[in-house]
């Protein structure tokens, strides 16, 4: 009887395994990560993580209440900073939940060790930055991860074509709505809705990974009225040392940072970038992560309340 239980319980531990793949950011990732701030670099198994087998992403609809984003406006109504607390990403402090999802596409996969690449270079880093910044704000912050993807967790995760590298384009497909159905849900609303079940006081960050180079970019919601929108990054594999700072910048564009370079700002706006914040990271990558989140940065995304004295220029409107 005793060697029955024993087997049962393996099968249950490597069903479990192969279900869902969480990865706890504990404090000790941070600490690791400060020590890592004067290389250029960061080494495949410089952040450890854990997997936790407890939880199983359950299809359908939650089984208990969940608070989720109705749509109305809440933001403070200040002109200064027009894309914070639009939608769904509302809060970036507290323990945010980073569900990344590893997309294959008719020209591109992925393999388990090329997912604890990425994982380990670019996202935990990431995450070590924002919150080593938020710190500097005296703002607590800190990440749980949850990872899917077609080749660790059994769920086919795959674009039907090939998903495009241009941003402009990549953004039409709303390849969110495609990751939710294969993961069984009906819309990535009801995805959302599911994860904000099992997290009710927290934020959902939701980041799309494909096994390629390309343009990586946000899909925020910026208007005031709509409702059911999912924000989200899509994220490529670019072959750069600055992968870790993309999807730094990417993630704050979710909470309502603005780019503060000429080709997505005015030229006016990143000369003024360049004399007031020079070292932020919406305006440019700096090596051996010198970036910071300077004062209007932190503005846009709520880490501050003092409006910035450059908001008073008339040359700082963003559109």
């Amino acid at each position: 009887m005793k060697k029955v239980l024993a087997c049962l319980l393996c099968i249950l531990f490597l069903f479990q395994m192969t279900s869902c793949y969480r990865y706890d950011f504990y404090d000790e990732y941070y600490s690791y990560l400060q020590n890592l701030m004067t290389t250029e670099t960061v080494e495949e198994t410089a952040i450890p993580y854990f997997v936790e087998t407890g939880a199983i992403l359950e299809k359908g609809k939650p089984l208990s209440p969940y608070y989720i984003y109705d749509g109305n406006y809440d933001s403070d109504g200040s002109p200064y900073r027009p894309s914070y607390r639009q939608g769904i990403c509302r809060n970036l402090k507290g323990k945010p939940v980073v569900v990344l999802l590893f997309a294959d596409d008719e020209e591109s996969v992925w393999t388990k060790e090329e997912i604890v690449s990425f994982t380990n270079e670019g996202v935990m880093p990431a995450l070590g930055f924002l919150k080593r910044e938020a710190e500097r704000w005296n703002v607590e912050l800190d990440f749980q991860v949850e990872s899917y993807s077609s080749v660790l967790t059994g769920y086919n995760l795959s674009y039907a074509g090939i998903m495009p590298t241009s941003a402009n384009e990549a953004i039409k497909v709303k390849i969110i709505e495609h990751m939710a159905g294969d993961l069984g849900f009906n819309s990535a609303w009801n995805l959302y809705s599911y994860m904000q079940s099992q997290y009710p006081t927290q934020d959902i960050i939701f980041l799309t990974v494909f096994n390629k180079e390309g343009r990586s970019f946000a899909s925020q919601l910026i208007s005031v009225g709509y409702n059911r929108h999912v924000e989200y990054c899509v994220l490529y594999n670019e072959d750069s040392r600055y992968l870790a700072y993309t999807v730094a910048h990417e993630i704050l564009h979710l909470f309502g940072a603005e780019d503060l370079y000429a080709e997505n700002a005015t030229e006016e706006i990143e000369e003024i970038t360049k004399k007031e914040f020079p070292n932020d990271i919406m305006w440019t990558y700096l090596d051996h992560w010198e970036n910071q989140v300077e004062a209007f940065t932190a503005y846009a995304v709520g880490w501050t309340s003092e409006i910035p004295d450059v908001c008073y220029l008339e040359e700082w409107r963003f559109d």
